[in-house]
């Protein structure tokens, strides 16, 4: 039976490593040629870097001819006065001027190699066509949507131009002391979490936004290492699979099936239930934005936390593609691809591929063998095609395919093992002689002989619908998600007894569909309608293997838990933002909730009578969640919101208990948000306080794990987030995160030993809210230079965390996980062609064995309770090599 297999048969798909390597043979050996013809004309393709801060059109077109060497004829007298978008990245020449005239009424097309720019024209009584908004009312198409014929009807203005080239004097020459001095302002960033394009700096939320190249600098390979940039955030693995992802301490409290994250997962806009998506590595990810405080008008029942919003990147209109290979310590190799481009006049894709092998940072030192843990051998492919159906109607198919055969979900007993065990119990530790267990002195070591038979299989597909109407947008989001998983764990830490170990499996089978009705984006009133439908069917079991409990014959006792889950959610929402005054908005929003799950579950414990003892129940639950705020913009570079809003997690099962009741929080937020010292400074303050009711928390049991509803809590704290230029090489970001969050009310017992047990029912208020740092300090430093051969970045992050807790009990000896620092650095190489890139890395420069989350064990049998604890990677370093094409 080969691996994965297991005792699940209906489980089986082929592996894909070989394909990986396959494809991205055969990219190579495509891209290439191609790439030579190319290369050998005229490349409109070629990419360039681009840095133009906010100023006129014809400064902006000016400075780009600079950069890029290319000429452009363009009607000076329209450019002179009308304010440009301010442009830094990567881009296309035809990219980068579509870009910067956004909105201006002004188009550009490359005609025998020179970019000339014209007025945007519209037929009499021809629809579609707005002359002020190039990319029709925030399409994801770009200039295809209302400007696809526009070849023959724009006329090319004969009144004074400038013909531009690199180093050669220009009409606006004498303005460029003033363009110069803006190289060092804030790069704009725009983003969705109002589910439509708003530029960061104007969204009344805190939130942060990390784009592709901001993610590679800052050495962020997955979901998993965003905690160390963003404050508040909070993620840690799982006993049973998932990973607890916190926000300003609230979060996911039921890692088992029957539960739902507080701070859900949205990959495009599509909600993603299963919360170990986070600990896979990126694929082709454009941007990544972490919405903090309860989102439960837009995004729904489960965001009572906030928003992790993934968003991939969209096929392109010219053709381009890239190669890279990652080799590091610890026997990493990692390549990944991508390739994007039309297909026909109306189509274009996007493939990308991702694959993995690294060796196991934790070694088994057991004498019966055994492969070492956390290792990685992991297959990443997704793809996407856009299609426009009509000039107005725009169909995205997307689907991803996702599997990792990597024993990467280490659970490691830090306790001493047990001396003595109850009367009528067989002690095998003493009967074989058991050694001492190594985490104890050295969390890299273990001593397991429970197998190797995991796997983590993802695969899902969505298909979108964008229409524009007269007026208004009509959205439809469909998306169907598959997950299976099967990890192991070896909870007694020695390699000759077997008690507990468990094999958790977990299957979850989802669908959902949303339909959104939008505002024109040039609508004075703005506002969203929204139908969210959800269903999931998933299914999972807890298998153990023991020792005889009572007689040492070999034979085995049994404990096995098994469980069926079926749910399904209703969603209606809208809101609305209307300017009072030019400075002056108000926003407003409302969401029915609706949610109705039904759970089987089995326990079978034949040594202690328990046969197959089966518990079957089902409930529903109603809330309606709703925003108000206002924001006020001082000036065009600051403002301040303020903001009233509710959130709200379903009820839910965990394992064979009735179900627990729903949680809620009413959140007070007020925020500033500003430019400063001529946009050279961009910086976010955010000061909040929540009302958190019913919380739902996880409490240890003799046979199962329980829910319990704590009475209340009260959350509140600062944040601080900014970036600061103060040249145009340097960039510093840094943040700062207060957090006090404390049980008001929670009554409830200890019994992980006799002795906490005899002290009965104990009050936690005042205890600390689990996975909730008092203190969180993030600072970045990068710095940037201009060599004969390309352009060479160092950037350095360092965090600090403060003191946590793993449970509401606050036990010092079993709940604490100290405070940690972390440092990575990074220095990267790009070619002035902009096709090669390479980097040298080194993550955890301090190589500490950091605590990322603590867990309380079983004492079926009588035994000292464990603990349970997951670690963040050790150092890990390498150097990485990237061909763009």
């Amino acid at each position: 039976m080969g691996k994965g297999e297991g005792s699940l048969q209906q489980i089986h798909a082929p592996r894909v490593n070989w394909m990986a390597s396959t494809l991205l043979v055969i990219m190579m050996l495509v891209v290439t040629p191609l790439t030579a013809v190319a290369e050998a004309q005229h490349n409109p393709q070629q990419l360039y870097a681009v840095d133009l801060p906010p100023q006129t059109i014809a400064e902006s077109l000016n400075q780009l001819a600079r950069q890029t060497g290319a000429q452009f004829l363009f009607p000076f007298q329209l450019t002179q006065s009308k304010a440009a978008r301010p442009v830094k990245g990567r881009f296309t020449l035809l990219q980068a001027t579509q870009y910067l005239l956004h909105n201006t009424g002004l188009t550009g097309d490359l005609v025998d190699g020179v970019l000339t720019i014209s007025q945007i024209y519209c037929e009499p009584g021809e629809t579609g066509c707005d002359p002020n908004n190039l990319y029709g009312n925030d399409s994801k198409k770009g200039k295809r949507m209302n400007i696809k014929n526009s070849s023959t009807r724009k006329t090319l203005l004969a009144g004074l131009v400038g013909v531009f080239a690199a180093g050669g004097m220009t009409q606006a020459t004498a303005q460029g002391g003033e363009a110069a001095t803006g190289q060092s302002a804030i790069d704009e960033i725009i983003v969705t979490a109002n589910k439509r394009e708003q530029s960061l700096q104007d969204t009344a939320l805190a939130i942060s936004a990390i784009t592709e190249e901001g993610l590679a600098a800052r050495g962020i390979e997955s979901g998993y290492d965003l905690q160390f940039s963003v404050p508040g955030l909070t993620i840690g693995e799982s006993t049973a699979g998932p990973a607890q992802v916190t926000l300003r301490g609230v979060g996911m409290g039921n890692i088992f099936l029957g539960g739902d994250p507080g701070v859900p997962i949205h990959i495009d806009g599509h909600y993603v239930q299963d919360s170990k998506y986070i600990l896979q590595g990126f694929t082709d990810v454009e941007r990544v934005e972490v919405l903090r405080g309860p989102q439960g008008t837009l995004y729904g029942r489960n965001a009572i936390g906030g928003s992790i919003n993934i968003i991939t990147k969209r096929p392109k209109e010219e053709f381009e593609a890239s190669l890279g290979i990652d080799l590091g310590n610890y026997d990493k190799r990692l390549l990944q691809g991508s390739i994007s481009g039309p297909l026909t006049d109306d189509l274009r894709g996007r493939f990308s591929i991702s694959d993995e092998k690294r060796d196991g940072f934790v070694e088994n030192i057991s004498l019966s063998g055994g492969q070492d843990y956390k290792n990685s051998d992991y297959t990443s492919l997704r793809g996407l095609l856009e299609y426009d159906l009509t000039d107005s109607v725009l169909v995205t198919f997307s689907g991803y395919y996702f599997e990792d055969f990597g024993n990467n979900n280490v659970a490691r007993n830090t306790s001493e093992i047990a001396t003595g065990m109850p009367p009528g119990f067989v002690d095998y530790y003493t009967l074989n002689n058991a050694q001492s267990n190594p985490t104890v002195s050295d969390p890299r070591k273990v001593r397991f002989n429970a197998g190797d038979d995991v796997f983590n299989r993802a695969q899902g597909a969505s298909v979108d619908i964008e229409w524009d109407l007269d007026g208004m947008r009509l959205r439809s989001l469909s998306s169907y998600n598959n997950s299976k998983s099967s990890i192991l764990s070896d909870s007694d830490a020695s390699d000759v007894v077997t008690l507990a170990h468990g094999n958790f499996r977990r299957s979850h089978e989802t669908f959902s569909q949303e339909f959104q009705l939008l505002s024109a984006a040039d609508s004075k009133l703005e506002w969203i309608l929204g139908l969210f439908y959800y269903d999931e069917d998933s299914d999972g079991s807890e298998t153990f293997d023991w020792d005889n409990f009572f007689v040492a014959d070999g034979s085995k006792s049994i404990l096995d838990t098994f469980y069926d889950l079926n749910s399904t959610a209703l969603g209606v929402f809208g809101q609305v933002e209307y300017p009072l005054t030019d400075k002056l908005s108000i926003v407003g929003g409302l969401r029915y909730n609706k949610d109705k799950k039904s759970n089987v579950g089995i326990l079978d414990i034949p040594d202690f009578g328990l046969l197959a003892i089966t518990v079957a129940d089902s409930n529903q639950w109603e809330e309606i969640t709703g925003k108000i705020g206002f924001d006020y913009h001082i000036d065009d570079d600051v403002m301040l919101y303020a903001s009233y809003a509710t959130g709200y997690k379903a009820g839910g099962y965990s394992l064979i208990q009735p179900s627990y009741d729903p949680e809620t929080v009413e959140a007070y937020e007020t925020g500033l948000k500003g430019l400063w010292f001529d946009r050279k400074m961009q910086a976010s303050l955010s000061a909040f306080y929540y009302d958190y009711t019913d919380k739902q928390e996880f409490q240890r049991d003799n046979f199962s794990a329980l829910i319990t509803n704590a009475g209340a809590a009260t959350v509140w704290g600062l944040e601080l987030e900014g970036t600061a230029t103060p040249f145009s090489a340097f960039t510093i970001d840094a943040s700062v995160a207060y957090l006090n969050a404390e049980y008001d009310e929670f009554n409830t017992i200890d019994n992980v030993d006799a002795q906490r047990l005899a002290l009965g029912l104990q009050d936690l208020s005042g205890n600390k809210v689990p996975r909730s740092p008092e203190w969180k300090v993030h600072l970045g430093l990068q710095y940037e230079w201009t060599m004969g051969l390309g352009q060479l970045l160092a950037r350095v992050d360092t965090v600090w965390v403060d003191e946590q807790f793993s449970a509401p009990f606050n036990r010092q000896d079993r709940d604490l996980m100290d405070s940690y620092h972390r440092t990575n650095a990074q220095v990267s190489w790009e070619s002035d062609s902009q096709l090669w890139q390479a980097s040298l890395y080194v993550q955890n420069l301090e190589d500490d064995d950091v605590v990322a989350n603590l867990f309380d064990g079983s004492d079926l049998v009588g035994l000292p309770v464990a603990v349970y604890g997951h670690y963040f990677d050790p150092r890990t370093f390498g150097v990485k090599l990237t061909r763009n094409f």
